[in-house]
This record gives structure tokens, C-alpha cells and sequence, in this order.
């Protein structure tokens, strides 16, 4: 029997880091440039509106910012003292698989426009293939 919990425990996600980090060419007191991928059964307001209170719950997480309203919607904040941006994009998937290529456009297929951009900021700053 297949219950939520096997689809929750199943579904899978990454945090994929991108910008200036992923390319080594980040600085002293840069950001963390960073893409939440989850499955299409997680939305743009879950994450806004569960992920955030989760988030401020935690000890290690301060000066959190959701900006769920911008061109490309970003959550800002500082975890242990490092200034991390996170965006959000939900595959058209069931799941996200443990090997992620990001440049395969027929991942964009059917997205909305907001995951598109998000999506398409990842993947003009990362590498193709995240294990």
C-alpha cells in the first residue's frame, strides 16, 4: 500500500548551489547563491508560507527575508553567519531523480514562467550534471 508518506519519503529534492560560489570565484562576505529543486506536488507558496516558519524556528538561521513577490521570488537569510539567497523551482515531476541535469531544456517544458526564470538562473551559472 502506497500511502503520503512513500510519496513524500520518494519525491527526493536538492539544494543546488549556483553564481559566483558554484564557479569558485566568490569573495569574503559574498553570498551563497542557492536553487531549491522539489517535485510538483511542493508549490511557490509552500515554500514561502511552510518553509519560511520552518526556517525561522531554526537557531542557526537569522534575518530572514521572503521575497515572493519579486521578478524572481527569493528567500534571503543568513544560516550561521553566511548570507545564503535560495530560490525555488518545482520539476514537472513526480520526483526529482538523484542525478539532476540542469541544462537539459526539456526540463523547462512545462514549468510556469516564475520556475522558468528561476530554473534558468540555475542553470546559466552551474554545471550540467549534480550528483
Amino acid at each position: 500500500m502506497c500511502g503520503w508518506q512513500d510519496v513524500c519519503d520518494n519525491a527526493g529534492g536538492k539544494v543546488l548551489i549556483s553564481g559566483s560560489y558554484r564557479l569558485g570565484v566568490n569573495f569574503k562576505g559574498g553570498d551563497i547563491d542557492s536553487i531549491v529543486v522539489v517535485p510538483r506536488h511542493l508549490t511557490h507558496e509552500d515554500f514561502f508560507e511552510t518553509f519560511v516558519p520552518k526556517l525561522q524556528k531554526l537557531e542557526q538561521t537569522e534575518d530572514i527575508i521572503p521575497i515572493a513577490g519579486a521578478h524572481v521570488p527569493i528567500i534571503q537569510l543568513l544560516f550561521n553567519g553566511v548570507d545564503i539567497d535560495l530560490l525555488f523551482c518545482a520539476l514537472n515531476s513526480a520526483t526529482v531523480p538523484n542525478r539532476l541535469n540542469i541544462l537539459d531544456d526539456s526540463i523547462l517544458a512545462h514549468l510556469d514562467p516564475k520556475s522558468q526564470r528561476r530554473y534558468a538562473v540555475c542553470g546559466q551559472f552551474c554545471p550540467a550534471v549534480f550528483p
